[in-house]
């Protein structure tokens, strides 16, 4: 499986994307890699090929981004056999933002 996030320059979001792989893999079964649409590496359409190389029977992208659009566009198109929808407008995203909302409240 592979987890394609949009990609970042910066390098705690990459490490973020990385640790949310991880976690993943707690619910899978099967390893996850990391892919990117922009700005870090691997891009999608590689991770693929690499998988595909390595010998994976199906390829499959769980998308990390939030809604349809060019990132989840570059997923859909990098021909992996099942491609996740978005994680947006799921209620549970709602429901993270409203934790972090009210923490930052809290906070001050």
């Amino acid at each position: 499986m592979i987890l394609a996030a949009a990609g970042s320059s910066n390098t705690l979001a990459l490490a973020d994307v990385e640790l949310a792989a991880r976690r993943l893999e707690r619910f899978v079964p099967a390893p996850v890699s990391v892919a990117y649409a922009s700005a870090a590496h691997p891009r999608i359409p590689d991770a693929v090929a690499e998988a595909r190389s390595a010998g994976a029977g199906r390829v499959i992208i769980a998308n990390h981004v939030l809604a349809p659009g060019h990132f989840a566009g570059i997923a859909s198109r990098a021909g992996a056999d099942i491609v996740t929808a978005p994680l947006a407008p799921d209620a549970r995203v709602a429901a993270v933002a409203a934790d972090r909302y009210r923490a930052a409240v809290a906070a001050g």
